[in-house]
């Protein structure tokens, strides 16, 4: 009798093949605990990409762990003021945070320019230096060495913002001798320069600050972003272009411990969402800012001031001197900034060539 399978068979065993494997997926898929992450955000998930990525990415992961890790997000100021939400995290207080590095800079200069830093590079440049060069191992061994017992991501990454809202037009450098302006990070030091006195304060401060006249003036978001907040309601010059704020990235922190322990699986769909919603803030942010700028003109009445090449060029000199002399005596930074410097100068060396080009500051 020979030796074979008849096509019954054959359909038979492959049949069984299939079902062997997808109930063997499915079992490691049903073997994965269910989490569900308490993450306090310093941003309002109404705020479109700045608030709003945080909410895409929720939707996101459920669906691609087919409902085993949830999101439980809480607005600024529900479970903890915005400036704790790292130390929360490393804490074990609650799972993952929803933030921003630059808040803490008054301890950790280096996790700064993880958030955004004047005259630095477009988004996709900074997303290429996080992902294709030494970004993110240098970020996680900052965290690692100042004590923090997270991991992290880059979650939201978008186009530059708007510089600012004034209550009085900035002009010339000696305009701003004296103005007290809600800015933050490197900005703030070569404001200092110039003559201003900068605060940083956390978003849903701003509106009332300017208000109340606490502050004169304050950089927010994109200007979808301020649109929502309605701060043409308190300050009618809005300032460009965004010297301060080439990139923006908003980050997510994991206490590392929940990281270890989970599987494999769910890293993987965790780490594939996170990418997921970087491609999406980085796209929708630019796609929707320039019908925000013409409701801002047209039917709010603000008026777009320009800073003309004088006031960049004494923005870039005074941002210079800030830098030399924070990496002259901090290490760390100057490591982070020479890292970044390079890989900047390295994409712009093939910009150059294989691109057409464009007006540039990074000089």
């Amino acid at each position: 009798m020979r030796n074979y399978l008849t096509k019954q068979t054959m359909k038979a065993v492959k049949a069984s093949v299939v079902m062997l494997t997808f109930f063997g997926l499915a079992g490691t898929a049903m073997a994965d605990k269910k989490i569900t992450f308490k993450t306090p955000s310093a941003f309002g998930t109404n705020l479109p990409i700045t608030g709003s990525t945080s909410v895409y990415f929720a939707d996101v992961l459920e669906k691609v762990s087919g409902g085993n890790m949830k999101i439980k997000m809480f607005e600024p100021g529900e479970l903890m003021p915005a400036f704790d939400i790292h130390q929360a995290v490393s804490d074990g207080q609650v799972q993952a945070g929803y933030t921003c590095g630059a808040y803490l800079g008054g301890s950790l200069k280096e996790a700064i320019p993880y958030c955004t830093m004047p005259f630095g590079p477009e988004p996709h440049v900074m997303l290429g230096w996080l992902y294709e060069g030494n970004g993110t191992k240098l970020w996680e061994k900052f965290y690692s060495d100042a004590g923090y017992n997270v991991k992290v991501w880059p979650l939201a990454i978008y186009a530059n913002e708007g510089a600012g809202w004034f209550t009085k037009r900035i002009e010339k450098v000696e305009d701003w001798k004296g103005t007290k302006i809600r800015i933050g990070g490197f900005a703030g030091g070569t404001v200092t320069k110039l003559g201003a006195v900068p605060t940083l304060i956390p978003f849903g401060e701003i509106f009332p600050g300017l208000e109340k006249g606490v502050i004169d003036a304050a950089e927010m978001g994109l200007p979808a972003n301020d649109l929502e907040a309605g701060l043409h309601k308190v300050a009618k010059y809005y300032h460009m272009p965004s010297w301060h704020q080439p990139y923006t990235i908003i980050e997510i922190v994991m206490n590392m411990d929940v990281w270890n322990g989970m599987s494999e699986a769910q890293q993987a769909q965790w780490e594939a969402s996170v990418r997921q919603a970087n491609v999406w803030s980085m796209t929708h942010s630019n796609a929707i800012q320039n019908a925000a700028l013409k409701t801002l003109q047209e039917e709010k009445g603000v008026e777009i001031v320009k800073f003309d090449d004088e006031m960049l060029k004494a923005m870039r000199a005074a941002f210079n001197e800030t830098m030399d002399e924070l990496m002259a005596t901090d290490p760390e930074v100057k490591m982070l900034m020479d890292d970044l410097t390079a890989f900047m100068q390295d994409y712009k060396a093939w910009e150059n060539i294989g691109s057409i080009g464009r007006n540039s500051l990074w000089d």
